[in-house]
């Protein structure tokens, strides 16, 4: 196929994505849609939901987007409130090779915070949890090692869930595209995920 790399991050729950970027969505097709409320959404963001966006269909159609890419290595990117355990998602991949994972601790979405109020601004509800984990699964030859070579440091966060990557360094006698790190990226448009 010629890919080196093929970055996966779909939604992870019934949140829509063409909700959340709604904007984008518009500028990407050039068009003029109906729109409604403050946000002025695309008024298909009340009907037009990705497989994803629903429990039952979210593992057959992930399964089925793993298994069809034909690229060297993925990158995998998903949440811990998703309709996809984990360690699911981890066995799928394993299906494909080698499977290295780092997890990374971000602050929840804005609504987890001021959702807890009504139209009126009265507080209504208490703020749940505020933080939670991305997984970020590389597979391929070497992806272990790859994962287990990035770097760590706590950001302050006294819940624990606050690393951040940095890059992995090229050792001085690793030639720049070789092994076991991946070969430089060919980027070429590919399908988007609904």
């Amino acid at each position: 196929s010629g890919i080196d790399l093929a970055y996966l991050d779909p939604p992870y729950n019934q949140h829509s994505y063409r909700g959340n970027y709604h904007v984008w969505e518009t500028l990407v097709r050039g068009d003029e849609p109906e729109a409604y409320g403050v946000a002025m959404k695309r008024v298909d963001c009340r009907t037009e939901k990705s497989e994803y966006n629903f429990k039952h269909r979210a593992w057959p159609a992930l399964a089925d987007l793993v298994a069809r890419i034909d690229a060297r290595y993925l990158l995998v990117s998903f949440n811990d409130e998703g309709f996809v355990a984990p360690a699911a998602l981890r066995e799928l991949l394993a299906e494909r090779g080698e499977v290295g994972e780092v997890v990374v601790g971000h602050d929840r979405y804005v609504g987890a915070r001021i959702g807890i109020h009504d139209p009126a601004g009265r507080k209504v509800g208490t703020v749940g949890h505020v933080r939670n984990r991305e997984h970020l699964y590389l597979v391929g030859d070497g992806a272990a090692e790859i994962a287990a070579a990035a770097v760590t440091e706590e950001s302050g966060d006294r819940s624990g869930l606050g690393p951040t990557l940095k890059a992995r360094r090229r050792r001085p006698d690793e030639p720049a595209c070789s092994p076991p790190g991946p070969a430089p990226a060919t980027v070429r448009p590919g399908p988007a995920v609904p």
